[in-house]
């Protein structure tokens, strides 16, 4: 992947077109240029036009004047040749040999279109190559794209800029007879050049993870069917567009500062800005696109826009160049030649002065900052406003307002307009007013206009020196957990509790279990033989569920389901369950989120991911929990009061935020984040490498996770025995890890791609997790014996909630998560469930989150992708980290394991289903299994009477002097040879090192 590509809509009319392709150089990314076309040059010429010229009185008169009349608001129809017979003392010798170069070009059109293509393109390369740092020569790109033709002249042919004159005077002859010459045949719309002038097919917008798009010029290039059109709507690039910048709209709530139509000069509405106006149906079209794919709009409108005119005496009539050049050398652009341009521009333009507003910057530096925010997680851009921007397809209309309707923006922007007729008024003032009397009566007329969704930026300009920032949030992005989860187990609720009070954004990836699955499952799934046996989880519908359910608890749960089949959401049961199951999840996550801490400005954002369904279930009906079940006990009006549940979730690939609204996937911003955080303690059905978008996006921010923790077991015997998993429980082998064994070859694929990456990869074992009636009721000894007395419940809710007190989780009073971890505490699996393997692993992540040092010793990991187990062993191995994980050394791991059982016959005959299904699978399948070996930390726990779970911090080392550096050395030596016999020395030993490393 190429990093970031800038697309420049391209507008030369003004030198700020040119600032903002300085200010793009600057920004390490690469950059496309789209060149697009004044309306006059898709004017046929007439048959004399080539050969003599009409009389100009009568061309400014009859059908083109009538054509003013007929259509306000729609600009002027002319041909290039009426606008450009300048008298000859205004052409320049620059001007003359431009067009000396085409002279062999007849057609007026292709002509002018050809002098102003070869004009541009150098104008736009000398500058970006004058401004951008050295570094930047051998990965940064510049691409020129030929664009489309505008629809609308909003200036008549007297008044209209002639782009070849205003700049042709910064150029030098010599410069013009060498310059790259664009024949008329290579100007199709759509035709990319780089930066040699040669036409290139490097430019692909699929090879880059960050797009960014200004509306500096005219969306003439975006016309259904062209080139940049469809390759920027595809849905795959259209993913990766990070934001959009607009240049223009006028604000309804304020007077406005943009002029109306002037007869015979402008023919277009205040409210219509020259940019959206250029081509008003593909900006529409455009617009549409960002609402459609919520895509984040930024505008800045004309009336933020500072003038930069200084005067040289009180009563302003003589300008200086002083607030151009202090403007120039505070921001930056002090590129000899383009301090020459701004110049040339500025102060020899032809005709009337151009307004000292340097417009397009504005948006080019918001881009750049926003970039920065997205891509280095720099301060982002805020506080923003929220707004609405009207726009209209026909008359260009860009109305940006606080109000959301049409008709009441439409009458907060007249409220704002005098059209009162006054005995003083001058003239100009008479006919303005006028004018906006015919604008008001047009947009009084038209119907409801559509409207995009657009945040308002806010800059400052510091008048001593010119300097513009853009306004930006002093706080940077929170961190992002992406949290693997099973809502139905208690741990999970508690993690979620907790990462909830630690100020953190949280994407929560929720895998709908094989039950619940919306299609008939595989054969290999209904296969018999897929059962305890060989250890490869069950597979049934929600229906055996269901039978498994003692009478009242079914009742309680058909009830559940009943209206979304009798309101034809569901066609069945086995649907309705599917849909129930994501509604009360998402509810019940977001309920948990906002009790655990009710302050909203000191919680993170929550994302809700409904992901891929799990191939396998570990448990018999009615020995495991079951989501449904737990809030039919609870009541379902409980978990959504309000009855009002998202319903776009029955499917997969659905993001809802904490409103449960639903949020285009492709719009979630991981690129925004400074660092990323993965928890994969729950289920990894999710993780399809290079198909599903989840994954798609963790790729784009490889670079940025900086922490994973799994789960799994030890490799000795008494950790793959606990007292909580007796024989025949799960249908999964003992060394498996639920999480991987629901699916293990995503499992095993996410463990792979972490391994790919700079993160830290935490573990937490099984046996380091503590019984939640131990934790809290430890100190008695008569424990067995209270449990045997029927005292075991009570005993259980005063520990979990002595508990959930301790992990500042929840208050004293009635809670939502305690009832629900007791409810699922309480199910035939409920021993099992009562250790809280989540809350560790979010204590562990949450310590590596907030940079605390952590008591960790290193380990190997063995990850199967055929049953999904988890197995870590001694670091003492004698099998290299960069060594293939092939399947021969897969066996040998398990007849290690196999070894070490001795005479446990049901371990035992575990092992040699797992080693006689892994021969099998290398005989059928015909290669190695994607079974993966990689270095990890075991993370260490301490607990209290109280409950209390901490992260062991490790012994500290202190800094060794440099004075006797012999010393040590031995001591290293000495510390070395102690800590072959004990691991706990090991984090400590790597400490020293470390901190020797640049003495010795």
């Amino acid at each position: 992947f190429k990093r970031h590509l800038i697309v420049s809509t391209g507008d030369i009319s003004d030198v700020d077109g040119f600032l903002a392709v300085a200010e793009y150089a600057k920004s390490g990314a690469d950059v496309l240029f789209v060149m697009n076309y004044p309306a006059y040059l898709d004017t046929a010429p007439t048959e004399s036009s080539s050969e003599s010229k009409p009389d100009k009185a009568e061309a400014e008169s009859g059908e083109r004047d009538d054509y003013e009349k007929k259509n306000p608001g729609l600009g002027f129809k002319f041909q290039p040749h009426y606008a450009f017979e300048d008298p000859e003392s205004k052409v320049t010798a620059q001007y003359k040999a431009l067009f000396e170069v085409h002279k062999d070009v007849t057609d007026v059109n292709d002509r002018m279109r050809e002098v102003m293509t070869a004009m541009a393109f150098h104008i736009v390369r000398k500058v970006w190559n004058e401004v951008r740092p050295w570094q930047s020569y051998f990965t940064n790109s510049f691409y020129f794209a030929i664009g489309g033709v505008n629809s609308i002249n909003p200036f008549s042919e007297k008044s209209v800029k002639d782009e070849v004159l205003l700049f042709s005077p910064a150029l030098t002859t010599q410069e013009i007879s060498k310059m790259r010459r664009f024949r008329s045949e290579e100007l199709k719309e759509g035709n990319i050049f780089g930066e040699d002038g040669m036409p290139s097919s490097s430019l692909d917008f699929k090879s880059y993870q960050n797009i960014f798009i200004d509306f500096n010029g005219s969306m003439a290039f975006f016309t259904e069917g062209t080139p940049l059109h469809d390759q920027l709507t595809d849905e795959d690039v259209a993913a990766k567009i990070r934001g959009v910048y607009i240049m223009g709209g006028v604000e309804a709530d304020s007077p406005p500062k943009t002029m109306p139509a002037i007869p015979g000069v402008l023919n277009r509405f205040s409210c219509a800005t020259m940019n959206q106006l250029y081509h008003p149906a593909n900006t529409a079209s455009f617009f549409a696109f960002v609402e459609k794919h919520e895509i984040p709009a930024y505008v800045v409108t004309n009336n933020v826009v500072a003038d930069l005119t200084t005067w040289s005496d009180p009563e302003h009539k003589v300008k200086t160049y002083d607030g151009i050049d202090k403007f120039l050398a505070s921001n930056g652009l002090t590129g000899p030649f383009l301090q020459h341009l701004a110049r040339t521009y500025y102060e020899t333009a032809v005709g009337s002065a151009p307004p000292r507003k340097p417009f397009d910057y504005y948006t080019a530096l918001a881009l750049c900052a926003d970039m920065d925010a997205v891509v280095r997680g720099g301060r982002p851009l805020g506080p923003v406003t929220p707004k609405w921007l009207f726009y209209s397809g026909v008359k260009g209309v860009a109305l940006v307002s606080k109000q959301p309707s049409w008709e009441s923006a439409r009458e907060s922007y007249a409220a704002g307009i005098d059209t009162t007729p006054s005995k003083n008024d001058i003239p100009f003032i008479k006919q303005k007013k006028l004018s906006f009397i015919t604008e008001l009566e047009e947009l009084k007329g038209m119907a409801t206009l559509c409207h995009v969704h657009v945040q308002q930026l806010h800059f400052e300009l510091h008048i001593a020196i010119n300097k513009l920032e853009v306004e930006r949030s002093e706080q940077r992005s929170r961190p992002l957990v992406i949290y693997s989860c099973d809502l139905a187990r208690p741990d999970a609720l508690m993690a979620l509790a907790h990462y909830a009070r630690s100020n953190v954004d949280v994407f929560l990836v929720l895998s709908f279990p094989a039950y619940l699955y919306d299609k008939d499952p595989t054969p290999r799934d209904n296969d018999p033989k897929c059962g305890r046996g060989e250890g490869k989880g069950y597979n049934y519908g929600y229906e055996k569920v269901l039978e498994a359910m003692d009478k009242s608890l079914r009742n309680k749960v058909e009830s559940l389901l009943k209206p979304y089949i009798d309101s034809n959401r569901a066609k069945d049961k086995q649907h309705a369950a599917r849909i129930a199951f994501a509604e009360h999840a998402w509810a019940l996550a977001v309920r948990v989120w906002q009790e655990a801490e009710p302050e909203a400005s000191r919680r993170g954002r929550l994302l809700f991911y409904f992901g891929a369904t799990c191939e396998a279930v570990g448990w018999e009906a009615g020995q495991g929990v079951d989501l449904l079940a737990q809030m039919a006990e609870l009541g379902s009006d409980r978990v959504i009061p309000d009855k009002q549940a998202p319903r776009q979730a029955d499917t997969e690939d659905r993001v809802l935020d904490e409103l449960g609204n639903k949020v285009d996937y492709k719009r979630v911003r991981f690129c925004g984040y400074e660092s990323v955080f993965l928890d994969a303690s729950g289920p990894l059905a999710w993780f399809e490498p290079d198909v599903d978008w989840l994954t798609i996006s963790l790729n784009a921010v490889k670079d940025k996770v900086r922490a994973a923790v799994l789960t799994g077991v030890s490799e000795t015997v008494a950790d793959v025995t606990p007292p909580w998993l007796g024989p025949g429980a799960s249908s999964f082998f003992r060394w498996a890890s639920p999480s991987v064994a629901v699916h293990p070859e995503r499992g095993a694929a996410l463990v792979k791609w972490l391994k790919d990456t700079r993160a830290r990869i935490l573990f937490v074992t099984r046996h380091s997790v503590e019984n939640l009636d131990c934790l809290c009721v430890c100190e008695s000894k008569h424990y067995e014996s209270d449990l045997c007395a029927g005292r075991r419940a009570e005993r259980f809710r005063e520990s979990l909630k002595d508990f959930l007190k301790a992990q500042e989780l929840v208050g004293t009073g009635a809670s939502l998560l305690r009832d629900a971890v007791e409810r699922s505490s309480q199910v035939n699996m409920g021993p099992l469930l009562r250790r809280p393997v989540g809350m560790y692993s979010a204590l562990a992540l949450s310590a590596a989150l907030s940079g605390s040092p952590i008591h960790a010793a290193p380990r190997h990991l063995f990850c199967d992708s055929t049953f999904g187990l988890m197995i870590v062993g001694g670091a003492n191995s004698k099998f290299p980290p960069w060594r293939k994980c092939d399947w021969n050394y897969s066996l040998d791991q398990l007849r290690k394991a196999a070894s070490r059982v001795g005479n446990e016959k049901e371990l035992s005959g575990e092992l040699d289903t797992m080693i006689d299904a892994k021969i099998n699978e290398k005989k059928r399948n015909k290669k190695d299994p994607n079974d993966v070996f990689t270095l990890v930390e075991e993370v260490r726990f301490s607990h209290t009477n109280g409950g209390k779970i901490k992260v062991l911090v490790p012994l500290k080392v202190e800094r060794l002097g440099v004075v006797k550096p012999v010393i040590a050395y031995f001591a290293l030596a000495a510390a070395c040879a102690l800590a072959l016999s004990y691991e706990p020395v090991q984090a400590l030993i790597a400490k020293t090192v470390h901190r020797l490393r640049g003495h010795l």
